[in-house]
């Protein structure tokens, strides 16, 4: 039962610190407001993303 448990707490602690870290790590921008707040410039415009639209 101890292992169990052990082993059911470090496998959720390792999965948050692994999800976080991408977090973190990911530079993508998700939004256009991202480069607004990043770059304190009003954004003029957007290409779209056409792989979206297929």
């Amino acid at each position: 039962k101890r292992n169990t448990l052990i082993g059911f707490l470090a496998g959720g602690i390792g999965t948050s610190v692994i999800v976080l870290l991408l977090e973190l790590l990911d530079t993508h921008v998700k939004r256009p407001e991202d480069i607004e707040d990043t770059l304190q410039m009003t954004l003029l415009g957007v290409v779209p993303n056409l792989g979206k639209l297929k």
